[in-house]
This record gives C-alpha cells, sequence and structure tokens, in this order.
C-alpha cells in the first residue's frame, strides 16, 4: 500500500503542476482542491476495494461495483457543489475536473488490475 500511496502523491502533484502550467486562470485554491479531492477519493475507493478481495473474494464484484457507484454519485455532487458556490470560475473548474477523472480513474484502475495479478500470483505457489 505504501507504493501506491507514493505513486497516488505523484500523480497529484502532476497534476497540480499540470494545472498551474496549463490552466492559470483556476485559482490555486480550487486546483489544490480538485487534486486533494480526487487523491482522497481514489485512495480511499482503493483501500476499501482491496480490504473487500482479502475478506471475501466472492463478494468483490459487488463490493468493487457498489463502490463505483458510490464514488461516481459523490463525484456529481462535488463537482454541482462547487460549481454552486464558485459559478465565477465554472467553465475552467469543469474543465479541469474532466481532465482530472479520467486520469485518476485509468491510475486506479491500472493499481487494481496489478494488485489482482500479484494477489494471483501469490496464491499459486500455495495452492500446488
Amino acid at each position: 500500500m505504501r507504493r501506491y500511496l507514493l505513486l497516488l502523491a505523484a500523480l497529484t502533484a502532476v497534476v497540480v503542476v499540470a494545472f498551474l502550467l496549463l490552466l492559470p486562470q483556476l485559482p490555486l485554491g480550487s486546483t489544490l482542491l480538485l487534486a486533494g479531492y480526487f487523491c482522497l477519493v481514489t485512495a480511499l475507493q482503493h483501500w476499501a476495494v482491496t480490504r473487500s478481495m482479502q475478506k471475501d473474494a466472492r463478494r468483490f464484484v459487488q463490493l468493487f461495483l457498489a463502490i463505483t457507484v458510490a464514488s461516481l454519485f459523490l463525484h456529481t455532487a462535488f463537482l454541482v457543489i462547487y460549481l454552486l458556490s464558485c459559478p465565477e470560475h465554472a467553465q475552467r473548474f469543469t474543465l479541469a475536473f474532466a481532465f482530472t477523472f479520467p486520469a485518476y480513474l485509468l491510475f486506479e484502475t491500472t493499481a487494481l488490475v496489478l494488485h489482482i495479478r500479484r494477489e494471483k500470483q501469490n496464491r499459486l505457489p500455495e495452492q500446488k
């Protein structure tokens, strides 16, 4: 999990620097809020999914789908709340959100696939 968190922190740093360079009109507070939000939600989502795999592999799919749907609702609520509270930055923030979401989604999906592969490799010697 330590390696995952380091990579997640690196991704977050890259996202912040990219937005500072590509969207300088977006306030620094909004940039940090967006990156921090995605970092926190992604870390919690990864922790919950990997923990569910360890507890009961048969219920993993149900819990994974539930966590995914819940995070989508959370993302929507976060976006709507920000847009209603800061309408002057709505267009730039939505653009930043639209680029940030796939970056973290790709990161989480890749990390989860690699985690599942490692778990399978670790179980193979036990089965022999």
